[in-house]
């Protein structure tokens, strides 16, 4: 039977996922790496706020917005080298380099009163990775709620309950974004 991913869309402040890291930690202790392509040292954060510009959306569109490994504390992270067309190769960090973990993207504060979304999921198989995903989503679950199948955090509701724009891409139709219920 072929693997499904899994993924939930997340709409959340950087208060509002420092309480989910926060719920998650009294369970299990983990850490985030970021993912991608590396050319120095891994930036592995055991606390959210050690990452620079936490909360912060940098380019307004989640797709394009910085990927981040969520795994166990005790878990070493490793790389792998991807060919590239013109025969070199690239070291890199992802889910096929560490596929007990988890993907995440904290979307953030864009712009004024624009709020782009993040999201958290696995394509893993792996049983350490499945069990993260859920104790993750299970502490989102019990903190958010739910918008049009998005989760969405505490203070990110109040934003949007303000007027605030809460969307996946800054450049997107306003008609696309969330509306409060």
């Amino acid at each position: 039977m072929a693997n499904r991913s899994k993924s939930i869309a997340v709409f959340a402040t950087n208060s509002d996922w420092l309480k989910v890291f926060e719920d998650v930690q009294h369970k299990m202790p983990t850490k985030v790496v970021l993912a991608g392509r590396q050319d120095g040292p891994l930036q592995i954060f055991e606390d959210l706020e050690e990452i620079q510009g936490f909360g912060s959306a940098k380019s307004g569109a989640e797709v394009t917005e910085s990927s981040y490994l969520w795994l166990k504390k005790k878990q070493r992270p490793k790389t792998r080298l991807v060919e590239q067309r013109k025969g070199d190769a690239v070291e890199i960090i992802d889910q096929l380099s560490v596929p007990n973990s988890v993907t995440v993207c904290f979307g953030g504060i864009f712009s004024e009163r624009t709020l782009i979304s993040g999201s958290v999921g696995t394509a893993s198989a792996a049983m350490e990775a499945l069990d993260l995903y859920a104790l993750i989503k299970k502490k989102i679950r019990a903190n958010f709620a739910i918008v049009n199948s998005n989760y969405v955090g505490p203070t990110a509701s109040k934003l949007l309950n303000d007027g605030w724009r809460l969307t996946a891409d800054d450049r997107a139709p306003q008609e696309y974004d969330l509306k409060p219920q």
